[in-house]
């Protein structure tokens, strides 16, 4: 009788192991098979983006370059990565990063953009450090041409400097 109890009981173990890495399995599929999804939605935000979103390095090299940030650069994808940042960022980056000391894994201020022809216009950035699934320190950049709204502030100084007070 206690052998047939054993046997009952390492039968049911069994079944209850089983049962438990039936579910894992199951489980692991649905998020194997979410991922191709989500990886696809994040393609598609980024490639959409009407800001200039940039996947790049601490030490400046630009990995992607989504399709706002070529129109925003008058360059191709290929152009930005081979130039990397120091050639389209002006020489604020680095005060930006220093002054960044309150959250220094997020930065944001205005800088100044250089286009292909070398015209510079200010731009609203944003960026955030992160660690991609290899463990290298990456930087997530967004940045939004803010020379529009610049303009009427610049209109409305030249138009307070040239009035005169009596």
């Amino acid at each position: 009788m206690i052998l047939v109890r054993k046997r009952i009981k390492n039968y049911l173990n069994c079944l209850e192991a089983v049962s438990v890495v039936s579910l894992i399995i199951m489980v692991r599929k649905k998020v194997i098979s979410a991922l191709p999804a989500s990886d696809e939605f994040f393609k598609e935000l980024f490639k959409n983006s009407l800001d200039a979103i940039f996947i790049a390095s601490i030490d400046g090299s630009i990995y992607y370059a989504n399709p706002a940030a070529c129109r925003l650069l008058d360059r191709t994808e290929v152009e930005i990565c081979q130039i990397g940042r120091n050639r389209i960022v002006e020489s604020k980056w680095p005060q930006l990063v220093a002054d960044s000391e309150v959250n220094p894994s997020n930065v944001s201020g205005e800088l100044f953009l250089v286009k292909k022809d070398g015209t510079q216009f200010p731009v609203d950035i944003s960026v955030s450090f992160y660690f991609d699934n290899k463990g290298h320190e990456r930087l997530l950049v967004e940045a939004r041409d803010i020379t529009k709204r610049k303009k009427p502030r610049k209109s409305c100084l030249k138009a307070k400097k040239d009035t005169v007070i009596l």
